[in-house]
């Protein structure tokens, strides 16, 4: 795993009098100095604020000299990426001999690098197969008593690496490092870093005569839940990008992005999908809604852009399932996409619209479909407005067209137009030539359907059937265009017409405009 930009997320709490000021250093042969915060801390010293050296009181200071084999000493930690065999107290492989051993080091400076101490007076050792397991070869009790490891072989650091500009989290990275305090560093305060003393990254850590092990799983839901959640509670979810919208200064809607499981996510939320981009920079990564004067525009991607997201048919995408790319009949388009229904409340059958008459302006869309049915009435207690609607376009019956209709006006269309649902605000209920193109692509690609009554957002006109004709009401009652299916034939998929006033199913779509 490679290491890309990491972004630090301040503190509220202001250290930079402490970090910047003058203070009393312990150092590391028992002496007391007047050193700045870093300067000490580089030094290997302790740090206390004030200038008063008196004042303070620095612990013993072991003065003990020798050499020191450890991992922070190591040229390049790749050249220890082989196993540790438990059974012969050797690496799996050959030996590394051209790193790692200091001398004229004290004591409890090769302890605080966690390597192995030898009371030399040398000033350098070169490392051999004589004298390795003397110098390097030490106790590890994190394994258990009696188990002896090599001190320079690193240990692994998961952490979350985080987009410089927004903050988002962007891959997990497995990192072998030498120290806790080093993993520390690469985490945040919103992610920190994991640290795991039985493990390395790429490799196996260890084997014997048993098993291999100490492989970092790093993308585990246990390791995420740790780095974003802090503890274990969702170790066993899978962890996805989480896209929620929020207002910013300016009022509009933006996007954040964060790692959850998919039960805590509010929003728009995509399971990782590849090594390259898995979290929050991926393909599924919503763009921000477009303010066009007071409203906001559909979402337009060129077909070149959507072209690139290579969706297939049935694909979960952005708030639904993709169905496919819907192309209305003339005048429109020459050629319209293949339905499956029938405006005359007969057998359904495929065509290809035509005479479509009044609707949007947008030659083709991606289709998502929020398949989540809710049982509503079209109106409930309400006025019974008769609109011109698009029997093709559901986002002009919803929306309108941003100039000379602003979509119609009821309670069901009001608590969606740009409400947040599922990450996004521009859910609409579909025209009944939509319902069609539904259809379609459940006969097409055999899915599940589910039984039961469907309104659209076409309300009844006879000038459909009958140009001549424009009669939008029966026995004085309103009626939209809807769909029924029966059972589980195909052949059951009926046109009907719903009293706006009685309940039905009520499916959302989405669409992606898709211009040339």
């Amino acid at each position: 795993m490679s290491i890309q930009f990491r972004s630090r997320i301040k503190s509220v709490i202001d250290y930079s009098k402490v970090l910047n000021g003058i203070g009393v250093c312990c150092d590391k042969d028992g002496n007391k100095t007047l050193k700045a915060f870093y300067d000490c801390f580089n030094d290997g010293g302790n740090y206390f604020p004030g200038t008063v050296p008196d004042l303070i009181s620095c612990p013993p200071a072991d003065t003990e000299k020798g050499c020191c084999c450890a991992c922070s000493f190591v040229d390049d930690l790749d050249n220890l990426s082989y196993p540790w065999n438990f059974d012969t107290n050797s690496p799996v492989g050959d030996q590394y001999y051209d790193s790692g051993v200091v001398c004229n080091v004290t004591r409890c400076e090769c302890e605080r690098l966690k390597g192995k101490f030898t009371l030399s007076t040398e000033e350098s050792v070169t490392l051999d197969a004589g004298n390795i397991d003397l110098y390097c070869y030490k106790d590890a009790p994190e394994f258990g008593t009696g188990y002896i490891i090599d001190a320079r072989y690193p240990r692994s650091c998961c952490h979350v690496d985080q987009d410089p500009n927004t903050g988002w989290p962007t891959q997990i990275v497995c990192e072998n490092i030498c120290l806790n305090s080093e993993c520390a560093e690469l985490g945040s305060t919103t992610y920190p870093a994991v640290y795991d003393d039985k493990s390395t990254c790429n490799v196996h850590l260890y084997q014997d005569a048993s098993e291999s092990g100490g492989f970092s799983q790093c993308n585990s839901p246990l390791k995420i839940s740790q780095m974003v959640n802090k503890n274990k509670t969702y170790q066993n979810l899978e962890f996805g990008s989480c896209y929620e919208l929020i207002k910013n200064t300016s009022n509009a809607f933006e996007y954040t992005c964060e790692l959850k499981p998919k039960i805590l996510c509010d929003g728009y939320w995509a399971e990782k999908e590849d090594s390259v981009h898995p979290y929050c920079d991926d393909r599924h990564t919503p763009n921000n809604p477009v303010k066009v004067g007071n409203v906001y525009d559909v979402q337009k991607l060129t077909s070149t852009q959507f072209t690139s997201l290579n969706l297939k048919i049935g694909q979960q995408y952005q708030g639904g399932r993709y169905i496919g790319v819907y192309t209305p009949g003339s005048p429109i388009n020459p050629i319209g996409s293949e339905l499956y229904g029938n405006l005359n409340f007969d057998i359904p059958s495929l065509f290809t619209p035509d005479n479509l008459g009044i609707g949007g302006n947008h030659k083709k869309w991606a289709i998502i479909v929020d398949e989540d049915l809710y049982q509503v009435p079209f109106i409930d207690n309400e006025i019974d407005e008769h609109y011109e609607t698009s029997i093709w376009d559901g986002y002009y019956n919803t929306y309108g067209n941003l100039t000379t209709f602003n979509g119609m006006h009821t309670k069901l269309l009001n608590s969606i137009k740009y409400k947040t649902r599922n990450g996004f605000i521009d859910y609409y209920l579909p025209s009944l030539y939509e319902l069609y193109f539904y259809w379609h692509y459940l006969k097409t690609t055999f899915s599940t359907r589910k039984i039961g009554k469907y309104i659209t957002s076409s309300l009844f006109s006879t000038k459909y059937i009958n140009e001549k004709t424009n009669t939008t009401k029966i026995n004085s009652k309103g009626f939209v265009y809807g769909g029924i299916i029966t059972d589980y034939t195909y052949a059951s998929y009926k046109t009907i017409l719903v009293e706006k006033t009685k309940q039905a199913n009520a499916m959302f779509f989405r669409k992606i405009v898709i211009e040339d």
